[in-house]
């Protein structure tokens, strides 16, 4: 049995090639015995005369190149194996999931200037318990999300804290920086978030007014146009907009949440070195 890696069979496609048992030992640092010898030593087992061999040089015989045919139809077979091994390896696209309030502010600006480091990509901008699902059901590689509580069910690597506090237009309400308990913010038209098991008045309780909203997007725009305060991650705001909001000193709530990057538990090692280096890399832009 050969092997395209055989030190004869290499020889021999050298040779076909170059034409010259002399050129070939030099360029391979051999002597011209010992490269005479391996390719007479190939004829003998193959039972056959690979090369004429005349005073102008070596020239293949019919054997011979039916030989070089068949050993150049292999290595192409080889070739398109490892291309095809590699391609499997590093799947494309990867499929990212990421909080909408982190992709705009961090995860964007990250990629915008690296966008050639990676694979094709395909972004998702969804809620952080709908990434998190579709994580655990294989259709997201891996997601940004913003969570209360460090992840049980899948693997995860923390990423920054995402502070949380209850936030209204300066102007609307001027004294909601002097609010120190939470019982003191029910005089507010307060902004509650909806979750499919409760009604509207459960989700809005004794309060006397108050907005229901699904998704911190559309609550950060009531907020911004002064109709409520809500209880919002400071990162959907931009620097300017933080400017002209008061947020209620209420101890602890800037510390609620934090923004981790939970990823599938067969994940493959190239989408996971994209993970990680992606992860490096948001790190030291936020420190």
């Amino acid at each position: 049995m050969y092997s395209l890696f055989n030190s004869r069979i290499i020889y021999f496609l050298k040779c076909a090639q170059m034409g010259s048992f002399s050129e070939v030992a030099d360029k391979v640092g051999v002597t011209q015995s010992t490269m005479s010898t391996a390719i007479k030593k190939l004829e003998e087992e193959l039972g056959a005369e690979l090369f004429e061999r005349t005073k102008a040089g070596i020239s293949l015989t019919p054997r011979g190149r039916a030989l070089m045919e068949q050993l150049q139809s292999f290595e192409k077979q080889i070739n398109r194996g490892v291309a095809g091994a590699l391609k499997e390896e590093n799947p494309l696209p990867l499929k990212i999931g990421t909080a909408m309030h982190f992709g705009p502010k961090f995860l964007l600006p990250y990629l915008k200037t690296r966008w050639s480091q990676f694979p094709a990509i395909q972004l998702f901008f969804v809620w952080s318990l709908d990434a998190f699902k579709a994580v655990e059901n294989g259709d997201l590689d891996f997601a940004f999300v913003s969570w209360s509580k460090r992840p049980k069910e899948l693997p995860y690597i923390e990423i920054q804290p995402d502070p949380v506090a209850y936030v209204g237009l300066k102007k609307a309400f001027p004294n909601l920086n002097k609010v120190t308990t939470v019982e003191g913010l029910q005089s507010y038209p307060l902004i509650r978030d909806t979750k499919p098991q409760h009604t509207w008045e459960k989700i809005l309780g004794p309060l006397e007014s108050g907005f229901v909203t699904r998704g911190s997007m559309g609550a950060r725009d009531l907020v911004l146009g002064g109709h409520a305060i809500g209880d919002l991650q400071l990162d959907i705001f931009s620097e300017e907009q933080l400017k002209t909001l008061h947020s209620a000193q209420i101890p602890g709530k800037y510390l609620h949440s934090h923004i981790y990057v939970v990823f599938r538990k067969d994940l493959s090692l190239f989408a996971k070195s994209k993970m990680e280096e992606m992860v490096l890399g948001l790190q030291q832009m936020k420190s």
